[in-house]
């Protein structure tokens, strides 16, 4: 059982609705049984990339700036302790270079953990470039490393985030339902629960949009996001 599964396996067991099953097929699907009534697939929401007719008129060059930014955090190693910061950069057209972007990143990060004390922190690095540090608490297993990327929101088109996610979410519950397919008479009820790695902090409105812009398909009675730490619904619809 990997660390998603986990995630997923401890939010089940807090609905009480019977005993939950890991694998009740060895190696097929699905990843759960919930008292032998409802079967539950597991996926992990992170980004996917789609460029061609996308309805928010997404800039491709963030793309490019998405991947960069996950690399940078990823150059950060956890020394001796466990602690573990959200990255989350605010972005404004013109983008900037590649190149002036990571070296405007790496020094502000590399600066930030001299002082691990800090919990929040949010400057501007560039002219059209913020950077917001959270803290998310001492967590052991999230990638081992010091910073992890929450988020890349591009300000000119309301929101990276809500571009990303429902294009995303529906690329999930497509892929999975194919996988399903020939296994639906197992049970009469379905549920995807997807441990979210791209909107951790959706309010009500923004949740109301996805869930407009997303319906749910087949066989899919229930999709449920997961906080990939702390296990708790974001969203459920």
């Amino acid at each position: 059982m990997n660390r998603d599964e986990e995630t997923v396996l401890k939010y089940l067991q807090t609905l009480t609705l019977g005993s939950v099953v890991h694998e009740p097929y060895l190696n097929e699907t699905p990843d759960f049984a919930i008292n032998s009534e409802i079967g539950v697939e597991v996926r992990r929401l992170d980004e996917q990339y789609f460029t061609e007719d996308n309805p928010q008129g997404l800039d491709v060059r963030g793309i490019p700036i998405w991947h960069l930014t996950d690399k940078i955090c990823r150059e950060f190693p956890k020394t001796n302790d466990a602690k573990t910061y959200w990255v989350t950069t605010f972005i404004r057209r013109p983008l900037p270079s590649n190149k002036n972007y990571r070296q405007a990143l790496s020094r502000a990060l590399a600066d930030f953990e001299q002082n691990l004390e800090a919990k929040d922190y949010r400057a501007k690095i560039l002219p059209n470039v913020e950077l917001e540090i959270r803290y998310l608490g001492p967590v052991a297993g999230l990638d081992e490393n010091r910073f992890a990327l929450a988020g890349l929101e591009d300000l000119d088109q309301g929101g990276w985030l809500l571009s990303l996610l429902p294009q995303n979410l529906t690329h999930c519950m497509q892929e999975k339902s194919k996988k399903v397919a020939p296994y639906l008479d197992r049970y009469d009820r379905w549920w995807l629960v997807l441990v979210d790695y791209i909107a951790l902090h959706l309010n009500a409105e923004e949740q109301a949009q996805v869930i407009s812009t997303c319906p749910r398909i087949a066989p899919w009675e229930k999709v449920v996001l997961l906080h990939p730490t702390k296990g708790k619904a974001l969203l459920s619809y």
